[in-house]
């Protein structure tokens, strides 16, 4: 199967930041795949998946290495080309759903507007689309959802309603960075099975940044393991889940002796 991204010796730095905050990261992203990456907070899981699309916050910028897009270099791209990648090719679920929404404007409009920017619909289409992807969310009444504004969503339905925008683009490469960390056991199954549904229906490949191993687990083709800005495992979910290599890895799975998937099935 050949590889939809590959990372190569990917360098990243902080502003007035002493350490790098990824140093030599490598790792290639089979297509149709899903890959989780996970570790302790600051381990520079979303600090890889912003670098794929330009993205870093706080003075952040790569300092070394290539990232390739079905071949394509993004490393030093002009933010008009990376524009022309993000949502149509690329799109990202961001973990906290209020910074991604303008509060002055309705669902509804937002919704619109980020399928029409990318797909060539008529807005009573994608407005259909939307009441659809709101339902596979499990979020009740679609309907009111669409002619509300943000602030009037509770921090777990708004983070739904992202979610739903951002798989509602056919890009072909999902990165998602702790999608359903606000969000109850139940509703995350019905998350996490409403992305590996569409990753088969539309052939995607997704990225997804988690603190849990359940979850990753349950989802993931592939489990890449961080730690100190540095990729210290990386094979398919089940060898690393049950035969770790790497010391740290061992550490992390055993801070979960009960870890189970069955929750999410």
């Amino acid at each position: 199967m050949p590889d939809i991204l590959n990372i190569r010796n990917l360098s990243v730095h902080y502003k007035d930041a002493e350490c790098p905050a990824i140093s030599g990261f490598s790792m290639d992203i089979p297509d149709k795949s899903i890959v989780a990456i996970v570790g302790e907070s600051g381990s520079g899981k979303s600090t890889v998946i912003r670098a794929i699309i330009n993205l870093l916050c706080g003075g952040g910028r790569i300092t070394g290495g290539e990232i390739l897009y079905r071949g394509r270099n993004l490393v030093g791209l002009p933010e008009n080309e990376y524009r022309k990648l993000r949502g149509k090719h690329i799109s990202m679920i961001f973990q906290d759903a209020y910074s991604t929404m303008d509060p002055r404007k309705k669902i509804a409009y937002q919704y619109i507007e980020s399928l029409l920017a990318h797909m060539k619909i008529s807005k009573a289409k994608a407005r259909a689309m939307g009441i659809n992807m709101l339902s596979r969310m499990a979020l009740p009444d679609p309907e009111r959802i669409m002619d509300s504004y943000p602030f009037e969503l509770s921090g777990g339905m708004a983070q739904r309603v992202a979610i739903a925008m951002s798989l509602s683009n056919h890009s072909d490469l999902l990165l998602a960075d702790e999608p359903t960390s606000a969000l109850d056991v139940t509703v995350q199954a019905q998350v996490a099975k409403v992305i590996m549904h569409l990753r088969d229906e539309h052939e995607k490949s997704v990225i997804i940044v988690t603190h849990n191993l359940g979850l990753a687990a349950y989802m993931a083709d592939y489990i890449a393991v961080m730690h100190h800005g540095r990729l210290v495992e990386w094979g398919q979910s089940e060898r690393v889940l049950n035969h770790p290599d790497d010391e740290y890895t061992k550490m992390l799975i055993n801070s979960i002796p009960d870890m189970e998937v069955a929750e999410f099935d």
